[in-house]
């Protein structure tokens, strides 16, 4: 993905064999215990604090730094929310800070069991907050995959919002988020058109190039298009599927996103 700066979060094998009776309520012991810095670190939106040390670092400055969680206003430059990852339970956890002491808002099975993977903020659908993206690192294909995130404020909670793989392109504009996989010649081939509802990423059309047969040395595919009939849920429809043959078709693979 383009101009997009992921923070890495690396937990070592030799760190999680030293942790391994690590609970909830010691992960939450950690956090109190910085609640004292708090005041200082709330002057710089820019950074995030990091425990191991009680140091605070700029938010791009976290590319090889082994942490435990995230400590920022990370969501605005309003308020203070913290995120940590147990590998025990493979759950991550989210905080906010409340009159000095912390609140869990919310808390989501991890994509993966990897001991490293990649945290993102940024204001997918132009609301002035920002989204948390988790992604996995790149597999063999050089695929990743991703969970979104959203804070709602009505219901004071930072809630799953919706998964995608690989390339992306979000417009704040359109509130819409662009999902192209191309990233294996034996699974089908995708183009994947988002869009945010009730603070939901909503699948709205999909389009599909799929192998006829699983022979390395034959690529005839089949075209595959959907709609989605609702505004509010990912269910797909077939609305056409042909031989990837004839030129209209080619077209609107070509032309999926500039056509929606």
């Amino acid at each position: 993905m383009k101009n997009i700066s992921f923070i890495i979060l690396i937990f070592l094998s030799t760190s999680c064999a030293r942790n391994t009776s690590v609970t909830k309520t010691e992960q939450l012991s950690y956090l109190d215990s910085i609640i004292p810095y708090m005041e200082d670190f709330t002057k710089d939106t820019a950074k995030i604090f990091d425990w191991n040390g009680y140091k605070m670092r700029p938010i791009s400055h976290y590319e090889d730094t082994p942490i435990k969680q995230i400590v920022a206003k990370f969501i605005n430059n309003t308020q203070i929310f913290a995120l940590n990852y147990i590998p025990q339970d493979t759950l991550i956890r989210f905080y906010r800070l409340d009159t000095n002491k912390w609140k869990i808002i919310g808390s989501h099975k991890a994509i993966g069991e990897e001991m490293t993977f990649l945290v993102n903020f940024i204001d997918m659908d132009n609301d002035g907050d920002n989204e948390i993206i988790v992604r996995t690192p790149p597999n063999m294909n050089g695929n990743t995959w991703q969970d979104v995130f959203h804070y709602s404020k009505t219901k004071d909670s930072i809630q799953y919002a919706g998964s995608f793989s690989t390339d992306f392109e979000i417009s704040k504009e359109y509130k819409t988020v662009k999902i192209t996989y191309e990233g294996s010649w034996y699974a089908p081939l995708t183009k994947t058109l988002y869009k945010w509802h009730n603070e939901k990423l909503i699948r709205v059309k999909e389009i599909e190039l799929a192998l006829v047969n699983s022979d390395i040395r034959n690529d005839e595919r089949i075209f595959r298009y959907y709609e989605n009939p609702t505004t509010d849920q990912n269910s797909l429809i077939l609305k056409i599927e042909a031989p990837y043959k004839k030129e209209k078709y080619k077209k609107l693979w070509d032309n999926f996103f500039e056509n929606n």
